[in-house]
């Protein structure tokens, strides 16, 4: 009866935790490959947490974010692989991937489908490719954390509000010549710094394009470049200004790349700045970097007092006399030593002498 009651209750457990780990879920999806088009496949690696998308041709367009075969990882994903030969980015493909932190999007990508990267929240940077014809509504709409915006100049199609609620993005470039529609950067609250195609003229522009930010049309700055390619230049100066170094220059820094110059090291002065770095968006930029003398701490050299050094008559006096009186003190000393002995081996003599008389007496 026992042995059955056991059984029972190990089956009971099994049961509960079967139940406790299905509705808990998992950290991976159901599956950990598949299609996802026409020609391309995926494939979710969940030590790395990495999506890869890879093959040839389009990738289907979801309706909703839970129709993705990789829907069981969407909260887990922190980086997006998107290899070469991949030539669209499906509809809500990605949409409300929170743990996004990086994607890289290749050359052969000439479109970005509705809503693909919407609410990312956790994405920083994002490079688009020169490539890249079409950007859909909302494409990246919600990405709080985007800190810049890059539109290239072969793009022939921008969906409204492709960066809308974007309110980290400080700064923005739209190369291409084309309309720009109702809310794409719609309450970038951040958004100070932006630069236009030259040919984008006033009545291209929606009246929501750009409400909600630091910056509108009026305000931005104008480029006919393709790259928006941009230089650094670092001057090193003293602080009164004269050179301390040649000038370092940094030319053809694409939109959005990063730049770290490490500022020469000067014998007896100190820079401001030991690394100027930084990112550059389609402006140059001029650093200077002052370098301060060191302080020199002089010390002094100690004078030796010769007067402590010199022995006087008095001093050869001194030691003689406190020698003598050591000498004195050890001898009375010894001498004391002696004569208390003298007087116990006396008293000794006595106490035997009396021991000796009193028994001659009994």
């Amino acid at each position: 009866m026992k042995k059955l009651f056991k059984i029972s209750a190990l089956i009971a457990l099994c049961v509960v935790l079967a139940l406790t780990a299905a509705a808990c879920g998992s950290s991976a999806p159901a599956s950990d490959s598949g299609d996802c088009g026409s020609g391309l496949t995926w494939s979710y690696d969940s030590e790395t947490q990495a999506l890869n998308i890879s093959g040839n041709g389009q990738m289907t367009d979801y309706e909703n974010s839970t129709d993705t075969p990789w829907y069981g990882a969407k909260a887990y994903v922190k980086t997006i692989n998107i290899a070469l030969g991949v030539e669209k980015i499906g509809d809500k493909a990605f949409y409300g991937f929170t743990a996004l932190e990086a994607v890289s999007i290749p050359d052969s990508v000439i479109a970005i489908g509705d809503y693909s990267f919407a609410y990312c929240s956790a994405m920083k940077t994002l490079s688009l490719p020169d490539t890249l014809g079409k950007v859909g509504d909302g494409a990246f709409e919600g990405c709080s954390a985007l800190t810049a915006a890059f539109i290239p100049a072969e793009v022939t199609s921008l969906g409204t509000n492709a960066f809308a609620f974007c309110s980290s993005i400080t700064d923005a470039a739209v190369l291409a010549s084309i309309d720009i529609p109702e809310g794409t950067f719609f309450n970038c609250r951040s958004l100070d710094k932006l630069l236009l195609n030259a040919a984008i003229t006033e009545d291209m522009v929606a009246d929501t394009a750009f409400k909600g930010c630091e910056i509108g049309f009026d305000e931005a700055s104008s480029t006919e470049s393709k790259t928006a390619a941009a230089s650094v230049t670092v001057k090193y100066v003293d602080t009164d200004g004269n050179e301390m170094a040649e000038t370092t220059v940094q030319e053809n820094i694409a939109y959005g790349d990063s730049y770290s110059i490490v500022s020469p090291a000067i014998d007896g002065y100190t820079a401001d700045k030991l690394t100027v770095s930084g990112y550059v968006y389609g402006t140059d930029e001029s650093v200077t970097v002052t370098y301060t003398k060191d302080e020199v701490v002089e010390t002094e050299p100690v004078e030796e007092d010769k007067e402590d050094k010199e022995i006087t008559p008095t001093t050869i006096i001194a030691i003689v006399v406190l020698g003598v009186v050591l000498v004195g003190i050890a001898v009375g000393a010894f001498l004391l030593m002696r004569a208390d002995k003298k007087n116990a081996a006396k008293g000794q003599t006595v106490r035997k002498n009396d021991s000796k008389n009193n028994n001659k007496k009994k």
